[in-house]
């Protein structure tokens, strides 16, 4: 599974520049093509960066221990145009949302623990669609639009919490 080459902070910069541009093309499905570089890369990358970008959209919405976002029906709410069927996929979408909703809170998820252990290691997927459903969770709770998040995202892409 894992890799022998560490990605590059500059890498590190194009995962955020196509998913943020994915997302806000209203078609995120169309990009998943583009992350293929990443293939070569030591895990957990890209999920890793995907999983801080979906922090930093609960961020931007302002999402605290006080301040709560519901995250029922996650998947049918936020992620219609995306098949998530069967436990297996139903159990690595949730596993990437708690990985998001981990790093959000200030916690180092350990990936390994997440997701090493899946025969097909696409953890990047599942964390790719956690952050599309986590920015579109951003629009609805802020009423802004899916482009405006994005373009957030991208001037300030070291959020804090």
């Amino acid at each position: 599974m894992a890799k022998n080459v560490a990605a590059t902070e500059r890498e590190r910069h194009e995962v955020t520049r196509i998913a943020l541009a994915a997302i806000a093309s209203g078609a995120p499905e169309d990009f998943t093509n583009q992350f293929r570089f990443c293939e070569a890369k030591e895990f957990p990358f890209p999920a890793d960066v995907l999983t801080e970008l979906g922090a930093n959209a609960l961020a931007l919405a302002g999402v605290t221990r006080s301040e709560p976002v519901a995250l029922e029906d996650f998947a049918q709410r936020h992620l219609a145009e995306f098949e998530v069927r069967g436990n297996t996929a139903r159990q690595k979408l949730r596993a990437a949302v708690n990985l998001v909703v981990a790093t959000h809170a200030g916690a180092v998820p350990d990936y390994f623990d997440a997701a090493g252990w899946w025969q097909q290691q696409d953890l990047w997927w599942f964390a790719f669609l956690a952050t599309v459903g986590m920015v579109r969770v951003v629009a609805e709770r802020t009423g802004r639009p899916v482009t405006e998040i994005c373009s957030e995202l991208r001037a300030n892409p070291a959020a804090d919490g």
